[in-house]
Parts: C-alpha cells; structure tokens; sequence
C-alpha cells in the first residue's frame, strides 16, 4: 500500500489478505490490484501512488466483514475527502 499527498487515482478492491498492511495466505490470487497498476499509467496515474482499500472476510459473512466492509467505507470516504482537497488546494 502506498499513499501520497498528490495521488491522482485509487480503486476499492476486495483481496484476500489477513490485515490491511501485509499480504495473507491468497493474495498470490489477487489478479485484479496488479492488473490495475499494470496499466495505471494510461489513466495518468503513476504506481506508488496508487492505495488499495480492501474489503475481506466476505466467505464468512461475519462480525469480521461487517467490521471490514465499515472499514472500508471509513477510509474510502476519508480517502475521498484527501483527493478532494489535494484538487481544492491545487486550483
């Protein structure tokens, strides 16, 4: 995960991973958030600028993914909030 004051893009992504900040016994089949960062430079955004928010544990359908889907939804919006000010700040 990489954040960044200027980041440019970010995508919401399920992965299976056991926290936010290390990979988890599945991540090798997370075909999706390398896809994206394989062609980010087409959107205009450079790879470390580049965030996953991820929602997990959907297989069990448990305290454990509500708390990740909020959590998801918590640093999705404050995500939201950062790129909207870097764009306010920037004009």
């Amino acid at each position: 995960m990489s954040r960044s004051s200027r980041a440019n893009g970010w995508w919401c992504s399920p992965r299976a991973a056991s926290s936010a900040s290390r990979p988890g016994a599945r991540a090798h089949l997370n075909a999706l958030d390398p896809a994206l960062a394989a062609c980010a430079h087409y959107f205009g955004v450079a790879q470390a600028d580049i965030e996953t928010i991820a929602i997990e544990y959907q297989e069990f359908k448990d305290a454990r993914h509500e708390a990740s889907v909020a959590s998801a939804e918590t640093r999705t919006r404050a995500r939201a909030a950062d790129l909207a000010g870097a764009a306010v700040k920037a004009a």
